[in-house]
């Protein structure tokens, strides 16, 4: 069973904000998105995005999705597991993958298939998984969201790959 329900975002109607944020300035972050009508995005390059988070647990004032980065240091099977551990400490709705080595569609797969109540078996261009478990579960439906590109006005082109078709959603960046 997948915890992966299509979710029915009208693009053109949501308004999405993306935020990217200098590791030095985490804890501002809570008090920068409190004021954002509809969909946010947060990101911390060079840090743990999903630490970042769940340290402020108790400050964000509504849902944000974090950025996963996939890389050789943090594999997908890792993400997911950070996935599911977050899902637990922050309301988390939506997460966003991103990667550098040309797989993320493979690497959102392998998440993907990690965070069901059933084994996992995929083999992808990116990993060959064989009846493996990802614990703890998300408690409620996540969906999960690729990046795949930044247009030159700054505007985050995010896609669902799990509904079909696929949905594309657009979100600006925000520094």
């Amino acid at each position: 069973m997948s915890v992966f329900p299509t979710k029915n975002f009208a693009p053109d109607v949501l308004s999405a904000s993306h935020f990217v944020f200098e590791v030095t300035r985490w804890s501002e972050a809570p008090r920068a998105v409190a004021n954002e009508a509809g969909w946010v995005s947060v990101d911390f390059p060079g840090a743990s995005t999903s630490m970042i988070v769940a340290a402020e647990a108790t400050s964000w004032t509504a849902p944000v999705a974090p950025w996963l980065h996939v890389s050789s240091k943090m594999s997908a099977s890792l993400v997911a597991r950070e996935i599911g551990t977050l899902s637990h400490l922050v309301e988390l709705n939506d997460v966003v993958l991103t990667s550098s080595d040309g797989e993320l569609s493979s690497h959102a797969r392998i998440i993907h298939e990690l965070l069901t109540s059933d084994p996992a078996t995929i083999t992808n261009s990116a990993a060959s998984i064989v009846n493996a478990y990802n614990r703890p579960l998300p408690p409620r439906p996540l969906t999960i969201w690729i990046c795949s590109g930044l247009s030159s006005d700054d505007v985050v082109e995010l896609v669902n790959i799990f509904v079909d078709p696929p949905q594309t959603m657009r979100s600006t960046r925000l520094n």
